[in-house]
């Protein structure tokens, strides 16, 4: 970390006798430097520096969690058990074990009266309070009832939701929209979420309907209208009418990003396009995912 490294550049150095006062004024700076590094460990809220015009930081103060500005100015004190980064304009903070939110001016937003919260997303955050969880808007008002056993978070208008041992989705009103039947129901991406039932995987679309049937050991989320899919220890893909797209031919198959998918066979790489024609042939060691149009081999 920075102030060890800032420990490790200090070097005892030789002095005649008539400099021993100016040294030991040099230890007390270094001293006094190192405590404050070591009682200040500063990191920006999720990228937020970059993302956010008046970005804030997440300080640790002896064990304590508190906000300050990029021009070092204090937002909120640092007097909380824990704090997250801002996002939607309200930063999750914990007391003691009891969770809330702050504004960016560093007063509190919603009360710190819950068990658990999780960050906004969408509008709404998910809250946990006696063993119930639901969700609150950002004015702290309760927009859907705690009466879940757990939730996720807002993907695409719609949010998991577990009732004993089974999971579902809802949306912004509450309305069931995906049945409380699976074991496991992901986020959505394009339209799709991966459900998993009786150890199986498969995908609903955002009104209910089972899409891809669930005869899959595992898969990935949709992106560019595909999604990985691995049965009997190989990979292929299914598009979002739930044809097989590209038969589980595979070892392994990665995402598709700019109209290609990594895949590998026999130990070998290369990419296809998503008609399964093979673009890169299979004849690398090793490679990773295009950007821009461009991959290292």
């Amino acid at each position: 970390m920075f102030h060890n490294n800032f420990k490790n550049q200090i070097q005892a150095v030789p002095v005649k006798k008539r400099d021993k006062k100016p040294l030991i004024i040099t230890i007390a700076v270094a001293a006094a430097f190192i405590a404050a590094a070591v009682a200040l460990m500063y990191y920006s809220t999720e990228g937020a520096f970059f993302a956010d015009p008046k970005p804030m930081f997440v300080v640790n103060r002896y064990g304590k969690y508190g906000f300050y500005d990029t021009t070092g100015k204090m937002i909120a004190p640092c007097e909380y058990s824990g704090a997250w980064a801002y996002v939607e304009g309200l930063a999750r903070v914990n007391r003691n074990g009891a969770f809330g939110f702050v504004d960016k001016k560093g007063k509190t937003a919603v009360p710190l009266d819950y068990d658990y919260a999780d960050s906004f997303s969408e509008g709404f955050a998910m809250v946990t309070k006696g063993g119930k969880s639901g969700f609150i808007d950002t004015k702290g008002n309760t927009v859907i009832p705690l009466e879940y056993n757990s939730a996720g978070n807002f993907r695409e208008g719609l949010a998991s939701a577990r009732k004993e041992a089974q999971f579902g989705a809802i949306d912004k009103t509450g309305k069931l929209i995906v049945p409380i039947e699976y074991d496991y129901v992901y986020g959505f991406s394009e339209g799709m979420a991966m459900v998993n039932k009786d150890g199986k995987t498969g995908f609903v679309d955002k009104t209910g309907k089972l899409i891809v049937p669930c005869e899959y050991n595992y898969a990935d989320k949709f992106t560019e209208g595909m999604a990985m899919v691995h049965k009997d220890g190989k990979s292929g893909f299914v598009d979002n009418t739930g044809k097989l797209i590209v038969p589980c031919d595979y070892n392994y198959a990665g995402t598709f990003t700019e109209g290609l998918a990594m895949v590998n066979k026999d130990s070998k790489y290369g990419f296809i396009d998503n008609t399964g024609k093979l673009i890169v042939p299979l004849e690398y060691d090793q490679v990773i995912f295009f950007d821009r149009g461009l991959t290292i081999v």
